[in-house]
């Protein structure tokens, strides 16, 4: 979970720092692979929060809490 939460605040410092600013035109094609490639990373987030909370639920220790 700790590497999930360092992870979306690096997400948020690229996006902050690349993708607000106006784009200039020789770095279009860059800052679409980035846009993709963050989509991707927050997919992949998801999936792994959707698991861990699966596993959670499910594990011996979350009944006993």
């Amino acid at each position: 979970m700790e590497r999930i939460a360092h992870l979306l605040g690096r997400c948020a410092i690229y996006e902050h720092l690349y993708l607000t600013a106006p784009i200039p035109e020789i770095a279009r094609d860059a800052t679409t692979e980035l846009q993709s490639q963050l989509l991707i990373l927050y997919i992949t987030i998801l999936r792994v929060l959707s698991r861990l909370i699966k596993l959670f639920r499910s594990s011996h220790f979350a009944n006993n809490i």
